[in-house]
């Protein structure tokens, strides 16, 4: 239906204007050498993988926005696995013990009281709570919570949450002495230690040491395109945008432009075909171009699974420029060294016009 333009004379159901409208608005491949088959559509490469699978199988549920906050806490990993024992619910108290035969009594071997419980370990009994008082960590209305995994991500959204979860490092710890360790610490030492680990913590997050981003060196014959795209899903709307530049880092060229319907893949692909237009329409005869999604890089190294690709026929138009007597390299690059091109896509999602 696409040569040079829409052709809606081929269309045997009448459409409203409006969403012919929008049809006209979004750019068509120019080429449709692709043929039709069979693709895995959890992915938009169109390439089976046990990461795509996964992740299809198991959707965006509110558990896996929960365990983004600990996988991506900046608390060290022996307290992201320590929260994963205590959310699943592994961590080896003694009711746990005492479930898998391991102990005789599931009571609590410190206070004799109640059952030890998560919760009862790292909070309820007289001597975690005393550590949470000394702390001042016990005042809020929620802290007394009873599910053991909502008061966990209660306390890891909190804005003192550095601190809590070394306190429940530390509680844990410090069951452990009591029970384990002839040279049993006092509440006071414990309290020295979570504040000196506080502030450890504090002076590495605060470090003033940054890797400044600089460019791949190039010769003087070779240009250097970085491109990007982004897709703004609660507008429907995507962006894209990149630039040129030479050995020096000088602005050689730069592009925005926008289109009404897509996908975050889709933004890249016309950022990258937009660049290599304009590159080849100035003459350069090197490229290096740069992009951050390492799975639109993937798909422009692996040509033989280009047709599984959702948006195969753009990769063809691509590959048809790449083909021309000219080198071009496709090379991945961190997206935080990719900025220049990121506001030039965040920009063309806000323009009427496209802007060269």
């Amino acid at each position: 239906m696409y040569n040079d333009g829409w052709n809606f004379n081929y269309l045997h159901t009448q459409l409203p204007s409006q969403l012919l409208d929008q049809l006209s608005s979004f750019p068509g491949p120019s080429n449709i050498s692709a043929q039709d088959s069979f693709v895995w559509a959890a992915s938009t490469s169109g390439v089976y993988s046990t990461r795509s699978a996964y992740a299809w199988l198991k959707g965006t549920t509110n558990d896996t926005i929960q365990w983004r906050k600990v996988w991506k806490s900046k608390l060290p990993e022996k307290i992201n696995f320590l929260l994963w024992l205590l959310v699943h619910q592994a961590l080896p108290t003694n009711v746990f013990r005492n479930r898998c035969n391991l102990q005789d009594s599931p009571y609590c071997s410190r206070c004799s009281g109640n059952i030890e419980t998560i919760l009862h370990c790292i909070r309820d009994c007289p001597h975690s709570r005393e550590l949470w008082t000394r702390l001042d960590l016990a005042q809020s209305n929620d802290f007394h919570i009873l599910d053991p995994v909502a008061w966990i991500f209660k306390q890891l959204s909190a804005e003192d949450k550095e601190l809590r979860m070394l306190t429940i490092w530390w509680a844990w710890r410090w069951r452990n002495n009591m029970i384990l360790d002839s040279s049993c610490w006092s509440v006071n030492y414990v309290v020295r230690c979570i504040y000196l680990d506080a502030l450890n913590l504090h002076l590495s997050l605060s470090s003033d040491f940054q890797l400044t981003p600089t460019l791949f060196p190039l010769d003087s014959s070779t240009v250097h395109l970085n491109v990007d795209g982004c897709w703004f899903s609660d507008q429907s709307r995507l962006g894209f945008g990149g630039l040129i530049r030479n050995v020096s880092g000088h602005w050689l060229a730069g592009f925005s432009s926008n289109c009404s319907h897509g996908d975050p893949s889709l933004a890249e692909l016309l950022a990258i075909l937009e660049g290599l237009k304009i590159a080849w329409h100035m003459g350069f005869k090197t490229v290096q171009c740069m992009i951050d999604s390492m799975d639109i890089v993937q798909s422009l190294l692996h040509r033989d699974q280009a047709y599984l690709h959702s948006h195969a026929s753009y990769l063809f138009d691509i590959f048809s420029l790449v083909d021309k007597p000219w080198t071009v390299n496709f090379l991945w690059i961190a997206r935080d060294r990719n900025c220049s091109a990121d506001a030039l896509a965040k920009l063309g999602a806000s323009l009427v016009l496209p802007y060269f």
